[in-house]
C-alpha cells in the first residue's frame, strides 16, 4: 500500500504495471512507454535485454514474446557473421572426424564481422550438448541445428538458442528407404511465426522430404509430396529466401531451361521455379537481402554476374507462374587489372553477399605461404585459410578474418531471435 507522500504512476495501461515515486518528483518529465520500447530497449546490447525481462511482467512478455519487437530489435542489431563449434580439447586430434564433420565440443564461437567480435556461448549441461560429439547441420535467424551423435552412426537432431542457451530435440525421424545421408535444413515460417526443420534425403528412386515444426508439442515429421521426382544438384546446398527453402535442381535433357525447386514452408507445398536466361552450371544458387540470386563470376570479363528474383506476393503463386529475374553486373576491374586475391577465384568461394549497409560479397581465399627449410626438405606450402569482403561501390577489398579450425558455418542473420517457447524445453 503506497503511504500518503506516495503516489502512483501508470507505465503500461494493459498491465497496470505500476511504478512507486515519492510525491516530491511528480512533476518530473519522464519517457513515454512506447518511446522506452522503440527507442531504448532496442538499442541496448543483448546481453543487457535479457536481465531487463526481470524488470517487470510486460517487460519479460514483450521481450519473450512479442515477434513486433523481436523484428523491430533484429532490424537495430542485426549483424554478419559466421559460426564454428568450440572444441573440448583442442589438442587432442582424436576429438575431430573430419570425414563427418564431428567435432566434439561444449559451446559455439560466433564471429561478427561487421565488430571483429568473437563471442563464445558454453552449452549448458541439460542441453544436452555439452561435451557432446557435434555437427553444424544449419542456422538462420539466431538458432542454430546441430545433429548429435550417439552411438555408432546414429544422430539426433538439436536446435539451440545461443542467446536463452536453452536447445530442444527434434523427434526421431524414420527414414524408410533411405540410401544416403540425411540433410536437415532450419526455415522460417513467417505466416504462423513458427521456426521448422525439412529433412531430405534419397530414397530409392527418388529424394523424398519431411518436415517438422520446432517448438510444436507432440508434433511428428510429415511428408511432404515433391513434384515429378526432382533430380537435385547439391542436396546439402539449400538456400532460404523469401519463406522459401530451394534447391537447385539439373536441367533435363540437358536444355536451356532448369527449375528450382521451391518450398513454400508456410504452405508446405513445392512450387516450381524458371533459371534466368544466361545463367551458367557454373553458376552458385545464393540469397541476398532475403531474395533469391544467381552468382557468377566470369573471369575472362573481371566482371560478377547476379541475378535476383523479382518476388510476387505468396497468394499470387501459381504452378503455371512465369518468374522476373533482374540482371546486374558488378566489375572488378580496376585500372584495367583484375585484383590479385581474384586471379584463382571461382563461384564455390563465395559464401554470402550482403546488402546492407553496403553491398558486399564475402569469400574465401587461401593464402600460400613458401618457407624455404635448410634441412633438405625442401620447399614447404602453407595453405591459410583468409576470409575476405569486396564492397561493390567503393571497389575495396578488406581482410575480415584468419579463422583457425575447421567447419565453419556461416551465419547471415542475428542472432537475437530469444522466444520463450524454448524455455524449460531441455
Amino acid at each position: 500500500m503506497a503511504s500518503k507522500r506516495q503516489k502512483q504512476i501508470v507505465t503500461q495501461p494493459e498491465t497496470q504495471d505500476t511504478l512507486m515515486i515519492p510525491e516530491g518528483f511528480g512533476n518530473t518529465p519522464y519517457l513515454p512507454h512506447d518511446i522506452i520500447v522503440s527507442e531504448v530497449l532496442t538499442r541496448v546490447p543483448v546481453d543487457s535485454l535479457m536481465r531487463f525481462k526481470c524488470v517487470c511482467k510486460y517487460w519479460l512478455s514483450l521481450i519473450s514474446n512479442d515477434s513486433e519487437f523481436i523484428k523491430l530489435y533484429s532490424r537495430q542489431f542485426g549483424n554478419h557473421g559466421f559460426i564454428q563449434l568450440s572444441p573440448s580439447y583442442p589438442d587432442d586430434d582424436n576429438e575431430y572426424d573430419y570425414l563427418c564433420g564431428v567435432i566434439k565440443s561444449n559451446g559455439m564461437v560466433y564471429y561478427n564481422i561487421d565488430k571483429k567480435e568473437k563471442k563464445v556461448y558454453h552449452f549448458r549441461p541439460e542441453t544436452g550438448l555439452f561435451n557432446s560429439r557435434l555437427r553444424i547441420q544449419d542456422s538462420l535467424n539466431g538458432l542454430v541445428l546441430f545433429s548429435r551423435q550417439e552411438d555408432g552412426e546414429c544422430f539426433t537432431q538439436h536446435v539451440f538458442n545461443p542467446i536463452t542457451g536453452y536447445s530442444i530435440q527434434l523427434p526421431v525421424i524414420k527414414a524408410r528407404g533411405s540410401t544416403g545421408k540425411r540433410y536437415f535444413h532450419l526455415a522460417y515460417d513467417a505466416v504462423n511465426e513458427k521456426f521448422k526443420v525439412v529433412c531430405c534425403y534419397q530414397g530409392k528412386q527418388w529424394f523424398i522430404f519431411k518436415i517438422v515444426t520446432v517448438d510444436a508439442k507432440n508434433d511428428s515429421w510429415r511428408y511432404i509430396v515433391a513434384p515429378s521426382y526432382p533430380r537435385l544438384v547439391y542436396a546439402h546446398e539449400v538456400v532460404f529466401a523469401n519463406g522459401c527453402l530451394n534447391w537447385w535442381t539439373h536441367r533435363y535433357g540437358g536444355g536451356d531451361q532448369g527449375k528450382i525447386l521451391s518450398l513454400d514452408v508456410s504452405k508446405e507445398k513445392f512450387y516450381p521455379i524458371d533459371y534466368p536466361k544466361g545463367v551458367s552450371d557454373a553458376s552458385k544458387l545464393m540469397e541476398m537481402g532475403g531474395s533469391l540470386c544467381f552468382f557468377d563470376y566470369v573471369s575472362m570479363t573481371g566482371k560478377i554476374k547476379l541475378w535476383v528474383l523479382k518476388e510476387k506476393e505468396r497468394k499470387q503463386r501459381k504452378q503455371s507462374q512465369h518468374d522476373e529475374w533482374l540482371e546486374y553486373n558488378v566489375d572488378l576491374l580496376q585500372n584495367n587489372n583484375l585484383p590479385e586475391t581474384f586471379n584463382d577465384f571461382k563461384n564455390d568461394k563465395c559464401v554470402a553477399i550482403v546488402k546492407d549497409p553496403t553491398l558486399k560479397i564475402i569469400f574465401w581465399h587461401t593464402n600460400v605461404r613458401i618457407f624455404d627449410e635448410p634441412n633438405e626438405r625442401g620447399v614447404i606450402r602453407y595453405y591459410t585459410p583468409e576470409c575476405h569482403s569486396y564492397d561493390v561501390e567503393s571497389k575495396m577489398f578488406a581482410l575480415i578474418s584468419e579463422p583457425k579450425g575447421i567447419f565453419v558455418k556461416w551465419d547471415l542473420n542475428s542472432l537475437v531471435h530469444f522466444q520463450s517457447t524454448f524455455a524449460g524445453m531441455c
